[in-house]
């Protein structure tokens, strides 16, 4: 609406310095005049004085009320417009200067807004004048628009200070947040499965025991081993396989009892 207010002065602009440029009287000018501030008012592009003070946001420029530019403000439409202190700003036309909001700052008086603070960091206070008020996150937490560093969930982690986001943990890891000891702060690495267990897929928050019929000795695996021939595994979670006993043996690969040994 404002551009097309300001256009509509354009254009009667034009047409009075036309006229003018053609040898108009002074006469004419000043009818010229009169029509440009009476259509700028009509308009609502601006405001006539008539012996009153401007409203809110305005200032008075050779009788009319002209909007206060973005970054400045006038509380009582008297005299100048005024620059916004630093941790505020202000849009065109406004009577007051508002306060930065969380996870934006303005170390500049007059600014038209505030500055967001990067990624991975935070800032909980509205009103902030430096940059400094914008801090990294702590390990175990991340930020994407720098309002609040968030806790990391389970499966995921944040090594060092400033994370834009976490990273998941890799197969055969894991991570777990708990929530009671730690409300604020998640997980700051992942941990390896431990011997017959395993984790196929990233992102998890624990590991799988091996099945029957398999085993596994080594730690942050991603499968289970099937037993070999001669070898059965009966229990879950084992880390190796048994040998069939006494001499006995198993055709089979991953066989889950010693039923299966056969002398």
């Amino acid at each position: 609406m404002l551009f097309r207010k300001l256009g509509i002065a354009v254009v009667v602009l034009s047409v009075w310095l036309l006229a003018a440029a053609n040898g108009a009287s002074v006469r004419d000018e000043s009818t010229i005049a009169k029509g440009l501030r009476n259509n700028l008012v009509n308009s609502g592009a601006l405001q006539a004085l008539d012996g009153k003070a401007c409203k809110p946001g305005r200032k008075n420029v050779d009788g009319l009320c002209v909007p206060c530019s973005a970054g400045t403000y006038s509380p009582r439409g008297i005299g100048e417009c005024m620059k916004c202190p630093a941790g505020k700003s202000s849009k065109v036309g406004q009577g007051h200067c508002t306060p930065c909001l969380e996870g934006t700052y303005n170390d500049l008086a007059g600014s038209p807004s505030c500055k967001k603070c990067a990624p991975g960091t935070e800032n909980r206070m509205s009103g902030s004048v430096v940059q400094d008020a914008c801090v990294k996150c702590a390990p175990g937490t991340a930020s994407k628009d720098g309002v609040k560093c968030v806790p990391c969930e389970s499966g995921s982690f944040a090594a060092t200070p400033g994370s834009h986001s976490c990273d998941l943990c890799g197969y055969g890891a894991k991570s777990v947040w708990n929530k009671t000891l730690s409300p604020n702060r998640g997980p700051t690495k992942c941990t390896d499965c431990p011997s017959g267990r395993y984790r196929t897929e990233k992102g998890g928050d624990f590991c799988e025991p091996c099945w029957p019929g398999s085993a596994n000795k080594k730690t942050g695996a991603r499968y289970c081993k099937k037993c070999s021939p001669g070898t059965y595994a009966d229990k879950f979670g084992m880390k190796k396989c048994t040998p069939c006993p006494g001499g006995s043996t198993s055709p089979f690969f991953q066989s889950r009892s010693k039923e299966i040994c056969i002398p």
